[in-house]
């Protein structure tokens, strides 16, 4: 015997649970951001050093830039997970229903990067955000 959820999932329409609303730490968002901007930082000063040795110049601020960008790619699953959990949190019910997906594009794409690498995670997250979720009716997809 099926509940009344049940019957709504099986007939292909979604009901309206909660929208899940992690909480976020501030502390740990400007920590985690210090620490990587440090990082950066501290990269693109040893390179300076480096550079200076050999004899060669190089403005400090496209050290920086490119220790930012090597820095990211090196975190990205970290950084792409703490980006989804504060779009969770901020943005507005109207936005976030549009989504016609079990699991949620958001849960989609966390779901996405615990399980593969993050190249291949973006690219699913890609696909599921412009193909599968497009159209009319509830569609169950899993990772």
């Amino acid at each position: 015997m099926f509940h009344s959820g049940d019957e709504e999932t099986m007939s292909g329409t979604c009901s309206s649970p909660k929208m899940e609303r992690p909480d976020i730490n501030f502390g740990y968002i400007s920590a985690y951001l210090l620490l990587l901007e440090g990082a950066a930082l501290g990269i693109a000063f040893l390179c300076r050093l480096i550079l200076s040795r050999m004899n060669v110049t190089c403005p400090f601020e496209l050290l920086h830039i490119t220790a930012v960008i090597l820095v990211l790619l090196l975190t990205a699953k970290a950084t792409a997970r703490t980006a989804i959990r504060a779009y969770q949190r901020y943005a507005p019910e109207r936005i976030r229903r549009k989504c016609i997906c079990t699991p949620t594009c958001s849960n989609y794409a966390l779901m996405a990067l615990d399980k593969y690498n993050f190249f291949k995670a973006i690219r699913l997250i890609y696909i599921r955000l412009t193909r599968t979720c497009r159209g009319s009716g509830h569609k169950i997809d899993y990772p």
